[in-house]
């Protein structure tokens, strides 16, 4: 995969409030095409880690979720990648210019009509919500607003609600970011793309993040 690195993390910081909110899209192929994006970019350090930088992983790690299949063996080995993010925001590893594109992840994956992904994901928005409450209630009460407003009308479908889910992309193919980023966005219609989960689910799945 090709990295740019123009100055340490300056072109992810550059970029990052432009594209942030696809993260959490209804659409998974924008939110695939945005953090195969980031993914290209040099990432900041992990925090409290140990003497030897280690650069953060959480945009890969959150790719890999995104972009797979889902089948109940994926689903598993996502569990567990959920999982080790829900640690990393307990012990305050997580670099703090991406703890809020971190939420926008896993609000991402709340999306996906795969329910073996929701537990652990709702495991982690509560780890965020209790070590980074400054920069995670803002965008969980933004979602659960959404999430009731959408309810409340009746736009249940979570816009299409189909139950496909794209293939998995090969994210060396960097001279297509571009174009797949740009046509994800401009016609990257939530049932031609995954479907997502709808407007009931994702609003029973936000309130259970924050009960005992």
């Amino acid at each position: 995969m090709l990295v740019l690195t123009f100055g340490k993390c300056a072109l992810l910081q550059e970029i990052l409030p432009a594209v942030e909110p696809n993260l959490s899209h209804p659409s998974q192929a924008i939110r695939c095409a945005t953090l195969r994006l980031l993914c290209c970019f040099e990432q900041p350090d992990m925090l409290q880690t140990s003497s030897t930088a280690q650069s953060s992983q959480i945009f890969p790690m959150c790719f890999s979720i995104q972009s797979q299949t889902c089948t109940v063996d994926s689903g598993r080995q996502a569990a567990v990648t959920i999982g080790k993010m829900r640690t990393y925001l307990e012990y305050g590893q997580v670099p703090a210019e991406q703890v809020g594109p971190l939420v926008r992840c896993l609000i991402g994956i709340l999306h996906i009509r795969f329910s073996l992904l929701w537990p652990p994901c709702i495991e982690a928005l509560a780890a965020a919500l209790d070590h980074s409450s400054h920069q995670s209630w803002p965008l969980v009460l933004q979602q659960l607003t959404t999430a009731q407003n959408s309810f409340l009308s009746g736009a249940a479908s979570g816009g299409g609600g189909g139950s496909r889910f794209p293939e998995a992309q090969d994210s060396a193919e960097v001279p297509q970011l571009s174009a797949e980023l740009s046509k994800a966005m401009h016609g990257g219609e939530v049932e031609q793309s995954g479907g997502c989960t709808d407007a009931a689910m994702r609003l029973g799945n936000m309130l259970k993040v924050r009960q005992p």
